[in-house]
């Protein structure tokens, strides 16, 4: 019974150390500030030699003295704290964190896990007690304290530490929750600032500044430094500092790096070269300006301390911020050279170009030469869009509406290309072509780009050909059907009886004359067929039969060039093709395979189903034809050699002819040929539906 006075003034002790530390964690303290009062009191009025605090350092993962306190001198015992590293389980410290409770030993200099026993012993201190401080879970540090004499454990005072150390834990979770809400809360505001100051900016180094010097004022830092690369590769910065804090040679520790573009060494050489003259940086902290995986600069910050998890995240977003606006500006600037340039080119040549709505209801940009082709000042189309409308001839002006209405969304016309005349103010006429297209906006508009060229010269020129033509028709064609109609009545006998070198010349005169008309023939066929007016007359037709009736017209001459002609049709399919104009094509490649193919040879004419078409080819074994020259064949007047070209040249105009044959019926023509390995001419004609 004699031991229940003492067992209530150690429970009463108990809690005086409960009420105390609720007491001052009451009070609006730092964390650092509660830990300091913490120490005193449990020292003064607990009779306690010394106390320590040992905060668990993250990055090392090792135990550091932050803070002491003593009420009688032990210097030797001060100074180990303040230089020893503990790692977990070693010493009191390691010990209560590697357990996560209370420890309490009556000697410490008896006990061989501890690294400050001759310090101790130095200093007089024999009692040790620590507890760990925890909080969300997460080990915080160790609290231990020194007594001058040997004291067994006290279960109450140990209880009491316990619970301690659960109220600081509180009081620690507290507090990080409430600076992180202030934290964010100011955080949050620099970042909306950075949003509505660039909004308000225009030159890029305005934007580089402000952020610098926004940056610089929201956060605890020392100074900002921002980078930004320029299309010649320069450097474009701006920089801000706290007092008179230079740019380091060595920043120290890097937080985070995202391949950056600029070089942040640690060998006395920054990008900037800048001189350490006041303050050695701890930590940088730094963040690409990044678009569209495009790398733009960077920013980087430097302090003395660490920055948080929150600080990292709004630079992150500050920096996207920052490359957005720079990013814009950047655009900005090469729009406006662009548009510099494209007004610079539109003045000085003889097309005018054009930026419209649809249907051309509104003019946003018409370029000068408006004023050279229509004779019109381009201010009266601009502030009338229809100006350009009024002096269309009469006769072409509903085709041109037509033209114009279909300039909307998807029923642009294929064709976008037409041609009609005006008149000009000065009473001339002028023939105009005009091109348009769309443009997307990329917000769900559209405009209406074109270009407007003056064709009159070769309106003109083709009516000159057009009559050429005629003239050949007419001119030309009826004498010479004259002429080789009198050839065959000299050379059939009906003039006297001719001698054998008389009948001879007359035959040569008599192809000559053929070869002439042939020649006509086709210029005008070539003619219909630029123009567009090539009629055709189409019906079902086996590819048998075409093929049967080609080689019936032209045996003889294969007969007589010692040449056989085979075919090979591997189709049930019939062709929607006009009988004579097919014809026309086959004659024209087979008479270029027996041209080109040596005597006792053979020419192959096939028939096979090539998808939803029918292929015709004609295949010989002729010299082959050189991949540079493939490309030329079906061009008027095609500049192809080959080794076999000598007396054999036609009018040039065969293939070009058969491939305006083949284009009218909606096929398609080409060649495959190597060097020396002969030749296949094939065409695709679409089948009866």
């Amino acid at each position: 019974m004699s031991s229940g006075p003492y067992i209530r003034q150690k429970v009463q002790l108990a809690q005086e150390v409960i009420l105390a530390v609720s007491q001052t964690l009451a009070r609006d303290l730092s964390a650092e500030q509660a830990f300091a009062e913490m120490l005193k009191w449990m020292c003064d009025q607990l009779g306690w030699s010394a106390g320590s605090f040992w905060k668990l350092d993250e990055a090392s993962n090792l135990l550091i003295c932050q803070m002491n306190h003593t009420c009688e001198p032990c210097p030797a015992f001060h100074a180990a704290c303040l230089r020893l590293l503990l790692k977990k389980g070693e010493g009191l410290p390691g010990k209560t964190w590697e357990s996560g409770v209370p420890i309490w030993i009556p000697d410490v200099w008896v006990d061989r896990n501890f690294p400050r026993i001759e310090d101790a012993k130095q200093d007089g201190l024999r009692t040790g007690f620590g507890f760990p401080l925890n909080a969300g879970g997460k080990f915080i540090g160790v609290f231990e304290f020194f007594s001058k004499s040997v004291k067994n454990p006290d279960t109450e005072l140990i209880n009491a530490f316990a619970i301690v150390g659960a109220a600081l834990g509180q009081f620690l979770e507290r507090r990080r929750v409430e600076l992180e809400l202030c934290e964010q809360a100011a955080l949050n505001n620099y970042a909306a600032e950075i949003g509505s100051t660039l909004n308000n900016v225009d030159a890029l180094p305005v934007i580089l500044q402000t952020c610098a010097d926004l940056t610089l004022r929201h956060l605890d830092i020392v100074a900002c430094r921002i980078w930004v690369k320029q299309d010649d590769s320069k450097l474009f910065s701006a920089q801000a500092q706290a007092g008179d804090a230079e740019m380091l040679t060595h920043p120290g520790p890097s937080m985070q790096i995202d391949q950056l573009p600029f070089d942040f060494r640690s060998d006395g050489n920054n990008a900037d070269g800048c001189q350490n003259n006041a303050l050695r940086f701890h930590y940088y902290c730094a963040f690409p300006l990044r678009m569209d995986d495009h790398k733009l600069g960077a920013i980087a910050v430097f302090g003395t301390r660490q920055p948080s998890a929150l600080t990292i995240d709004v630079l992150g977003r500050a920096a996207s911020t920052v490359a957005l606006f720079v990013a814009r500006k950047k655009s900005e600037e090469k729009l406006r050279v662009s548009e510099a340039k494209f007004r610079e080119f539109a003045a000085v040549v003889d097309e005018c170009f054009f930026i419209s709505s649809p249907r051309l209801t509104e003019h946003y940009y018409v370029s000068p030469g408006f004023l050279t082709i229509w004779g019109i000042p381009t201010e009266e189309v601009l502030s009338d869009a229809n100006a350009w409308r009024t002096v269309i001839h009469p006769e072409h002006r509903q085709r041109v509406d037509d033209y114009v209405d279909r300039l909307v969304g998807d029923t642009m016309p294929e064709q976008s290309e037409i041609d009609y005349p005006i008149t000009r103010p000065d009473g001339s006429t002028a023939w105009l072509s005009a091109r348009c297209f769309r443009i997307d906006q990329g917000d769900g508009t559209w405009h209406i780009c074109g270009t407007v060229r003056d064709i009159t010269e070769r309106k003109i020129a083709e009516q000159r050909i057009s009559d050429f033509y005629s003239t050949v028709s007419h001119e030309l064609r009826t004498p010479l059907t004259s002429i080789k109609g009198s050839l065959l009545l000299l050379e059939r006998g009906k003039g006297g009886e001719l001698t054998i070198r008389a009948n001879q010349l007359i035959q040569i005169a008599r192809k000559e004359c053929d070869r002439l008309i042939r020649l006509i023939n086709d210029m005008l066929d070539m003619k219909t067929i630029e123009v567009g007016k090539l009629q055709l007359y189409r019906e079902s037709i086996s590819p048998i039969d075409l093929i049967d009736e080609t080689i019936e017209l032209i045996k003889n001459l294969s007969t007589e060039m010692q040449i056989e002609l085979k075919t090979q049709v591997n189709t049930q399919r019939r062709v929607f093709a006009d009988r004579d104009r097919i014809i026309q094509v086959l004659t024209n490649l087979l008479s270029n395979a027996l041209k080109f193919s040596a005597r006792n040879t053979e020419v192959l004419v096939k028939a096979d189903d090539a998808d939803d078409m029918v292929r015709f080819s004609v295949i010989d074994c002729g010299p082959g034809i050189c991949e540079e020259d493939q490309g030329n064949l079906f061009n008027l007047f095609p500049n192809v050699h080959t080794e076999h070209e000598g007396g054999k040249q036609g009018t040039g105009l065969g293939l070009a002819i058969s491939k305006g044959i083949v284009d009218e019926h909606g096929g398609s023509i080409g060649v495959k040929s190597e060097k020396g390995a002969g030749a296949v001419f094939w065409f695709d004609l679409p089948t009866t539906s």
